[in-house]
């Protein structure tokens, strides 16, 4: 069973210290990772392809390297999953379609995405690609939630979520065009970090929607998360304050509607903590159409994703699982002039967006409609799919668990360009949240 709040060594930052020391060793963080993948990745599934001779190799090097006082990166011996829609030269990148893994004319990257570049150079220890519904859409994988094998981890960053729960790594790698970071992480009980739209190179990484896909992080805890946005961002850093008071949107309206009892009670909880440390919340958003922005959401959605699979789609249709099957199909049918409508729609909203923080430090709201479902489902994405199509950065965080003992996690919003600044807000969130 995994825990909901980590140790410092089930974490980067928390095991730097211990590396730099020579407490620990990248070889001995390498077998670790390696031994729990042998314990549950018959059970969880997250994983689709392994690098394990690549990572001994490369963790048995830095062993000796810190033994000899060599500097190396912050991530050295830090192993780490990608999902399996993003390019690791040599290596086949899948993306859960059976003719890209043929054999006789496997689907193998010719180079390394930048993205995971960027860790690499850093020293991360590349464990193994992780499990990715479908071209990254809606039918749910083999991949089973750490907390309960009979509940869904989401998706589409299945494995990513589960792997990091369960410790196979720690962190990982994932994409949003929905909310298939912030989903997964709710349901896994980790951290979640989508920062904005292009913020994060996208280069060999499949496509769903180039208006709406955005890379993302999965990590135990906010440091984390934070360490691997500063090595990996396509923007500037920003000075960021502490506040002793945040000024908190509580985005009620639209999401108490669709969320469970459970999860509004979370929110009392989680308001009641807020306030009880002096951060003052307060309801907003009833003056944003929710139901318009999911509308045109999935119409970019459908068209790109019909354009991007129109001839693989009529190629192999008989391969096209029902859920990406539905979602293309919509998409070639959709004509180009609503398609055109609801991008301009979008453009609106993304021009406007800041006025949604012009009261607040940050958004905050539910990560998910409820607790994690039964495997049949990824889960409802309507909680999340409004900030990929506002290209707004995101962080989940763990909160409690449910009376069935799953996690349930909070959604924190900060408008455009404010990942380093909200990052810090998020760390205040969660002292918050600790405190009895």
């Amino acid at each position: 069973m995994p825990n909901l709040f980590p140790t410092p060594g089930e974490t980067i930052t928390g095991l730097q210290p211990d590396l730099k020391s020579g407490t620990t060793t990248p070889y001995t963080v390498t077998v670790n990772a390696l031994d729990r993948i042998m314990r549950d990745e018959m059970e969880v599934q997250a994983l689709v392809r392994m690098f394990e001779p690549e990572a001994l190799a490369l963790s048995s090097e830095q062993t000796v390297a810190l033994q000899k006082r060599e500097n190396l990166g912050p991530l050295a011996g830090i192993p780490i999953g990608v999902k399996d829609i993003i390019d690791i030269e040599g290596a086949i990148t899948g993306c859960g379609f059976k003719p890209f893994e043929d054999p006789e004319s496997p689907r193998v990257a010719t180079s390394t995405a930048p993205l995971v570049q960027r860790l690499l150079d850093a020293g991360a220890v590349l464990l193994a690609k992780t499990t990715t519904t479908q071209f990254a859409c809606f039918d749910p994988t083999e991949t089973r939630n750490p907390w309960n094998l009979y509940r869904t981890p989401g998706g589409s960053s299945s494995g990513s979520a589960a792997a990091v729960a369960s410790g196979m790594c720690l962190a990982a790698i994932g994409t949003q065009t929905g909310g298939s970071v912030t989903r997964p992480a709710a349901y896994c009980g980790v951290v979640g970090f989508k920062p904005g739209y292009d913020t994060l190179p996208m280069e060999g990484i499949f496509p769903v929607s180039k208006r709406l896909d955005q890379p993302g992080f999965f990590t135990r805890s906010i440091e984390d998360a934070r360490l691997l946005w500063e090595l990996t961002r396509s923007t500037s850093a920003t000075p960021t304050t502490t506040r002793e008071t945040l000024r908190i949107g509580h985005l009620n309206f639209y999401f108490h509607d669709y969320a469970a009892r459970r999860m509004r009670e979370m929110m009392e909880s989680v308001i009641g903590k807020l306030t009880g440390v002096g951060h003052e919340v307060i309801p907003t958003g009833r003056e944003i159409d929710f139901d318009a922005i999911i509308f045109h959401h999935r119409n970019i959605m459908n068209f790109e994703a019909g354009e991007v699979h129109r001839e693989r789609f009529l190629q192999y249709t008989q391969h096209y699982q029902p859920g990406i099957t539905s979602l293309i199909q919509a998409g070639l049918q959709l004509p180009i002039t609503e398609y055109q409508q609801s991008c301009s729609v979008q453009d609106h909203y993304c021009k406007n967006a800041d006025d949604y923080f012009r009261d607040f430090d940050l958004l905050i709201c539910p990560a998910t409609l409820d607790e994690a479902p039964p495997l049949a489902s990824t889960g409802d994405p309507r909680f999340n799919a409004p900030w990929s199509f506002l290209g707004l950065p995101t962080v989940t965080i763990p909160v409690q668990l449910s009376d069935a003992g799953l996690p349930l996690g909070l959604q924190i919003i900060g408008p455009k360009g404010s990942e380093d600044q909200l990052l810090e807000y998020v760390t205040q969130i969660s002292i918050s949240q600790r405190k009895s």
